[in-house]
């Protein structure tokens, strides 16, 4: 069974402009969640990740185009890349954000902006919202 998400970036230099993509699998805070914040840290990291479109699965690396059926160990699998679909990277709005997850039928939302990774579990979307960070139980509004 998958656990969807969606997976979305602060565009730096537009005001109020996100740009987001799907993820189908392990999209829990200790799958997709630990991932990112792991692996997933930099604004040069978030902007490549995102820049592939929906995501099939996430692993620690983007790495090398791949057989769709099959699995590269620790490396992420694309629906453009690896299965030849359509690029699917949403251009949105913040008040956007919340139909977008909606739509995808996220579960989990996480959001990378100021170099920092939110949770949101869905569809409580307006409310608090925990910092995805191991070393705190901070809450902060979104």
């Amino acid at each position: 069974m998958a656990t969807r998400a969606a997976i979305i970036m602060e565009v730096k230099g537009k005001d109020h402009s996100y740009e987001g993509v799907y993820l189908h699998f392990d999209g829990y805070p200790e799958g997709a969640g630990q991932m990112l914040v792991d692996h997933y840290n930099t604004d040069a990291k978030v902007k490549e990740l995102i820049s592939y479109g929906g995501i099939s699965s996430l692993g620690e690396v983007i790495g090398e185009k791949q057989d769709f059926m099959s699995t590269v160990p620790g490396q992420c699998k694309f629906y453009h890349r690896d299965r030849g679909e359509e690029i699917s990277i949403e251009e949105l709005e913040y008040d956007e954000i919340s139909k977008f997850a909606d739509d995808c039928g996220a579960e989990f939302t996480y959001l990378y902006e100021g170099s920092v990774w939110m949770v949101k579990e869905e569809p409580q979307f307006k409310g608090l919202m925990s910092l995805l960070k191991e070393s705190t139980n901070k809450k902060v509004t979104w």
